[in-house]
């Protein structure tokens, strides 16, 4: 090592005084010589003597010329002579380099080192002169300072120097050196030791007979070197191979070089506390040599090196801090000392230790008494003392505050932990401990370990359960103020829960029984209601994704922990909602969150149980009018924006679902749902959120309430609060709450159709609201035209009186107006919604209002509108909009039926449809079917005056210079791409109806008999008569179905052979005798096929290709064949089903034509069985 070099400056002081003084010592000429004092003079010539020969000695070019004498002796020297260079290597490194400031040469130096230590017998003999030189002692100090250091290059290598990576290269050649000796020299079953003294020569001295432990004086500093307070398994004694006074041995004598080398290493413990900020690598030296073999470990545990490490850790805070001289203090505010390889060589001598099993049980084949998981071979038993260190609670503590090499300290607490409760019970109290006072970045490692020690498989699984969460949960209380270490610590209980039932099973435990656990009591109430928001998130996780469910949903199925938890919680509610309330009221007049996440944890229960709110509905109903109660309670705040109250809505809705008695106690209590506390504010952002927000699940709450009580519909249809809401929602303020005033008017719609259909007396509640309504949106209509349409639709709900269709009718001009006028693509979404509304109520007055006989009345309306032009151009914009939902294809059905209903009623209005059609469809859809043979107009004359729809044909020429069929494809295929979407799509009655009225309509009118057309039809139809219970009822008319059945049946030649129509027709066949429509309907289309039969059997005998005769025969008998699958028709034409055999039926039928004509009936049979047989063939 460099010696500290000091520079000196003598600066010479001219004294300033009296002249007199100054001329007495004045000097004439010359320099003033003084003499320097001999040991003055020797300390500087020795100290630039020093300085000169370090520097010679530290020079690069000394450096290079030793590395040169080194690589050739390498080169050249034979393997006797590579001793000595191994010498002067090692010495070079211990003595000079590591002193110099070349450290990076070390490495270097190192290998060169290694090399010369092959593992054969001349390696053997330099490794053991290697270990024995880092034992010598070395003079230090001179004179009356002058001291032995004993373990000079140990301590200068691993202790005094500073380099991290110098120390790991000596490290890693020493672990080499005692790797070669340890594989060549086997220690056989000594373990580096001597076998035992006898007891003879572990007796005193004579003269001493009168000291019991005449040791104690020498090592009274050292108490694990002694049997006081803790005897030693592996006892030493006074050897007589020694000399005294050093002939007594506190162990074992050691019998190899190895041995010598570890006792020497142990005995520098004692002087490691000043050099803590380098110790790593001593304790990486010890564990390295540990790692090597059991015999190793074995000696290291006869020399108690895992009580004697701890206690140079432990310091002031270990058991035998009496016996200390002085403590040194290891750490400082930036730095803490390294334990991990301590820690490291502990866990590896412990897990080679046989354990120390305290476990109740005394079954041998209990699988508790299997090694536990980290056990390893084994090397010994742990001596008293070390058994007593390395279960200290302050050791557990010291590794799990400073996050001691994690892995290690994982593993010795799975070894000390395995059958052992009161070491469970010890760590894992320690680590939830260290939780509450741990950084967020410290938990991963606690974390893992209480995950591991919860499951280890020993049979103290449940012990260990109860002491993780009893703990836990007061880790979690008492960081209940800090949010981002409460939410880590309940992410880790939800997983957890998941992963251990037990875990699960004792946490809800602890929420039920809170007075069995008084450090965590109500710790889950306090989560939810009074930590910070955070916090609460995280519980409401933990409830309903690890606490009510395992496996979590939407796997997990209710079971008795979470028919416990939903009991407890309600009860809780009850208990603690009077201490709650009152300081809930805040001075903005806003509520805080405390009751929200408590209940969104039951409503989340409710809603993903398996099973559904079924499964708790006894628990329900024994808390349904306390729920309620709840409600009112929460609603009596009168609080403007309250989550707690939309949080009981929710719950209530929840619960009311499957649970009827909830919706008896709502609607006997019908108060706190009519006077429910609402704010509209269309000017205050926070408001509008909040209000779309709560409404949905109160309309929802409301509807329910409507459909299950007709006493609670009619009190809500007179109850002022109702129009106030519609008033507010759906007439002021709709573009603020669209979705509020859609809820709110499917809500009106139910309770208008409960009307009775003949309208009942005029005090009926229901017509009254009707008439309201009617009313608030005609009074609405004049400075506010967008925001009535809505509540006009919903008004003329069927059933429909005359009256209030002729009062709908006044509204028709300002509806057309409203129509005509195209929509702001930069306006926000809701002006398509606001188009649609449109949309829905002139469809309701016109088609309505024509259906109740109203047809002169609205055509003089739509005369007396200049905007019917532009209105009829803006419903075929509402054709052009995406068709991505039921609610966008019910839209545009609606048009296409407007449409239809305004051509037929206005001459101006049929001709902008025929402008729309040619102009804008033509070219985009005209291709959509092939319909070559659609030449008929969509609308022919009726004769009727008073329609004054006009002849479409005349008006082509006018629009386009020529008569074609282009237009009539584009409708017909228009019509049924729509009506086809919505039938698929749609599952109310009413949009059934008018997608079926359409098809029909198009298909009766429009197209011929046979032809391309009438059979795309009748594949498209197909899917609307698959609706046989409710078909008839939504066609609505039966010249519609009666017409249908006969076009249909009609197309039978040559086009039943095609795929898909054979079935269709089988199902319409069905359908129609589902309905109850018999063979009086369909008699001339039976006489039309047996008549067609007839002339195609006549044809068998006079074809000259009789192939094509008996294909024609075939093709004609199929009709037939179909029909007679119909129950009801079969009896019609007098067949028998026989065996379902398209021949069998087909001779009888050309039998009874013909009147029996054995010989016709027997040539047609035999062709037939050709013609077959031949078919099968191909």
């Amino acid at each position: 090592r460099v010696p500290r070099m000091y520079n000196a400056y003598m600066l010479f002081y001219e004294r300033v005084g009296v002249e007199r003084e100054r001329e007495s010592f004045a000097v004439r000429s010359g320099r003033i010589r003084v003499d320097v004092p001999p040991p003055i003079l020797k300390d500087v010539w020795t100290e630039n003597s020093l300085f000169l020969r370090d520097k010679l000695i530290y020079a690069t070019a000394y450096f290079d010329f030793v590395k040169n004498v080194v690589s050739l002796g390498l080169e050249q020297s034979p393997p006797q002579g590579l001793g000595d260079v191994l010498k002067l290597c090692v010495s070079f490194l211990m003595d000079t380099l590591i002193h110099s400031w070349e450290l990076t040469q070390v490495e270097a130096w190192v290998q060169a080192a290694q090399i010369m230590l092959p593992k054969d017998a001349l390696g053997l003999e330099r490794s053991k002169w290697l270990l024995k030189a880092f034992m010598l002692d070395a003079p230090s100090g001179e004179g009356s300072l002058q001291m032995v250091v004993s373990c000079h290059w140990l301590r200068e290598g691993l202790l005094h120097q500073r380099d991290c990576d110098a120390r790991e290269h000596i490290t890693r050649l020493l672990l080499h050196a005692v790797s070669n000796i340890i594989q060549m020299e086997p220690q056989g079953c000594n373990n580096h030791t001597h076998p035992p003294m006898p007891q003879s020569h572990m007796s005193m001295p004579a003269g001493d007979d009168h000291l019991h432990e005449p040791y104690l004086s020498i090592y009274h500093d050292q108490p694990l070197l002694t049997d006081f307070p803790y005897s030693r398994a592996y006892p030493g004694g006074f050897d007589p191979a020694l000399d005294p006074p050093n002939d007594y041995l506190p162990f074992p004598r050691a019998s190899t070089v190895v041995g010598e080398f570890i006792d020497r290493v142990l005995g520098l413990l004692p002087d490691l506390p000043p050099h803590w900020r380098h110790f790593s690598h001593y304790f990486l030296l010890l564990s390295g040599i540990s790692r090597m073999g059991t015999s190793e470990k074995a000696f290291l545990l006869t020399r108690r090196t895992v009580s004697r490490c701890i206690d140079v850790m432990l310091q002031d805070e270990s058991p035998l801090r009496h016996s200390h001289k002085k403590f040194f203090r290891m750490g400082d505010k930036l730095t803490q000392p390294h334990y991990g390889h301590l820690a490291e060589l502990i866990a590896d001598l412990v897990c080679s230790s046989e354990p120390v099993c305290e476990s109740a049980s005394d079954d041998d084949e209990d699988p508790a008494y299997l090694p536990s998981p980290v056990q390893q071979e084994s090397a010994g038993m742990l001596d008293e003392a070390c058994v007593t260190f390395v279960r200290l609670k302050k050791f557990f503590l010291r590794l799990l505050q400073e996050e001691v090499n994690p892995r290690a300290t994982q593993q010795l607490g799975i070894h000390l932990c395995w059958r052992n409760e009161r070491i469970s019970s010890m760590v894992i109290s320690v680590a939830c401990e260290v939780v509450e006072d741990a950084n967020e970045e410290d938990y991963q490692a606690l974390f893992e370990l209480l995950s591991v020690l919860t499951q280890m498989r020993d049979g103290l699984e449940q012990f260990r359960a109860v002491k993780f969460v009893s703990g836990f949960v007061a880790a979690i209380v008492e960081n209940i103020g800090y949010p981002d270490l409460s939410t880590r610590c309940l992410q880790f209980l939800s997983t957890m829960c998941i992963q251990h039932e037990l875990v699960r099973e004792h946490v809800v435990k602890t929420i039920t029984n809170p007075q069995l656990h008084r450090q965590a009591s109500a710790w889950y109430d306090r989560c939810l209601t009074d930590a910070p928001q955070p916090v609460k998130i995280a519980t409401e996780h933990l409830a309903v994704r690890a606490i009510a469910f395992n496996p979590p949903p939407p796997r997990g199925v209710p079971d008795g922990l979470t028919h416990a938890l939903l009991g407890s919680m309600l009860s809780s509610l009850e208990r603690f909602l009077h201490f709650i309330l009152a300081p809930m009221q805040s001075p903005r007049g806003q509520s805080s969150f405390r009751l929200a996440s408590y209940l969104r944890v039951i409503t989340s229960i409710l809603t993903e149980s398996g099973g559904g709110p079924s499964v708790f509905s006894e628990l329900l109903s024994q808390h349904s009018g306390y729920l309620v109660e709840v409600l009112d309670s929460v609603n009596e705040q009168r609080l403007e924006i309250d989550h707690n109250r939309f949080e009981t809505v929710r719950l209530l809705l929840a619960a009311s679902q499957h649970t009827p008695s909830v919706l008896d106690a709502l609607c006997t209590a019908n108060e706190c749902m009519l006077t429910h506390h609402i704010t509209v504010k269309s000017n205050s952002r926070a408001y509008i959120t909040y209000n779309r927000l709560a409404m949905q699940p109160f309309l929802k709450l409301l509807h329910l309430c409507c459909e299950h009580s007709s006493d609670f519909l009619e009190a809500w249809v007179q109850h002022e609060n109702c129009m106030w809401a519609i008033q507010q929602f759906c007439l002021n303020h709709m573009r603020c709450h669209m979705e509020i005033a859609h809820q709110l008017m499917q809500l009106s719609a139910y309770c208008l159709s409960t009307e009775a259909p003949g309208g009942g007396a005029s005090d009926c509640p229901i017509r009254i609201f009707r008439a309201r309504l009617l009313e608030a949106a005609c009074d609405t209509m004049g400075h506010n035209p967008e925001a009535c349409m809505l509540p006009l639709h919903t008004a003329l709900q069927p059933p429909t009186r005359v009256d209030v269709a002729k009062a709908a009718r006044d509204t028709l001009s300002d509806i057309v107006e409203l129509m005509s006028t195209p929509v702001d693509t930069s306006l926000p979404p809701g002006a398509a919604d606001i188009r649609n509304n449109t949309l829905m109520a002139l469809h309701t007055v016109v088609v309505e209002g024509v259906g109740l006989g109203l047809t002169a009345d609205i055509q003089k309306a739509l005369r007396q509108s200049k905007q019917r032009p532009a209105m009829t151009k803006q419903i075929f914009r509402c054709l052009e909009m995406p068709r991505n939902n039921p609610a966008a294809l019910r839209h545009a059905i609606q048009a296409l039926e407007l449409i239809q209903t305004l051509m037929r009623l206005d001459k101006a209005c049929s001709a902008v449809c025929c402008e729309e059609i040619v102009d804008s469809y033509a070219d985009e859809h005209c291709q959509l079917m092939s319909l070559a043979d659609a030449r008929h107009a969509w609308l022919e004359t009726s004769g009727d005056d008073e329609a004054e729809g006009g002849n479409v044909m005349e008006l082509w020429p006018e629009l386009r210079g020529e008569q074609n069929d282009k237009t009539d494809r584009l409708w017909f295929a228009l019509s049924c791409e729509v009506a086809s979407e919505v039938v698929e799509g749609s599952s109310e009655l009413r949009e059934q109806g008018t997608a079926v009225r359409l098809v029909f309509s198009v298909a009766i009118d429009v197209l011929p008999s046979g032809g391309d057309a009438l059979v795309a039809a009748v594949r498209l139809v197909g899917n609307v008569m698959g609706m046989e219970a409710s078909w008839k009822d939504a066609v609505g008319k039966d010249e519609y179905a009666k017409a249908w059945v006969e076009r249909l049946l009609m197309c039978y030649k040559k086009r039943l052979s095609e795929e898909g129509v054979k079935d269709t027709v089988v199902k319409v066949a069905t359908v129609v005798a589902a309905q109850q429509w018999t063979s009086r309907d369909v008699k001339s289309v039976t006489e039309t096929v047996l008549a067609d039969l007839v002339e195609a059997a006549e044809r068998v005998g006079d074809a000259s290709n009789e192939d094509e005769a008996l294909e024609e025969l075939y093709v004609s008998s199929l009709p037939l064949s179909v029909i007679c699958r119909v129950p009801v028709l079969k009896s019609s034409i007098k067949l028998q089903d026989q065996g379902g055999e398209t021949e069998k039926r087909v001779l009888e039928a050309v039998a009874s034509i013909h009147g029996g004509d054995s010989g016709m009936k027997d040539k047609i049979e035999e062709l037939l069985k050709d013609y077959a047989s031949s078919m099968q063939r191909k």
